[in-house]
């Protein structure tokens, strides 16, 4: 998408040197960044979200530098998104503690409660 929107042709060499490019920096940020793989999913859905709109704005245009601007435009928009949206998503969420439970005829039992942080 960027070769479209830079409007020139790449050869297959600068298309496999990108590729592996994306692929050491992808291995390199999964050692830094802990993330669940519910998060991943979430951010891919929000990058093929993205590159649908994108294609969506693309179709009503007719020059080949346009189109290959809004896709990489929408999946850069949808990914980055998504990525804000679920930076909680792997944050702990219940806190489970032990406590006193009265009953409805006032009988006191010791039972475990949770705390819902949202």
């Amino acid at each position: 998408m960027g070769a479209v929107a830079a409007d020139s042709a790449p050869t297959l060499r600068e298309i496999v040197v990108v590729g592996d490019l994306g692929l050491v920096l992808g291995a390199l940020t999964s050692t830094r960044v802990k993330m669940s793989r519910g998060r991943t999913l979430l951010i891919d859905v929000g990058g093929v979200i993205g590159i649908l709109g994108g294609g969506l704005i693309a179709v009503g245009t007719r020059d080949e530098t346009a189109v290959g601007v809004s896709l990489l435009l929408g999946t850069t928009a949808g990914l980055g998104i998504a990525a804000l949206s679920t930076r909680d998503w792997d944050a702990a969420h219940v806190a489970i503690a032990p406590t006193r439970i009265t009953g409805p005829a006032g009988g006191r039992a010791w039972g475990v409660s949770a705390a819902f942080g949202f």
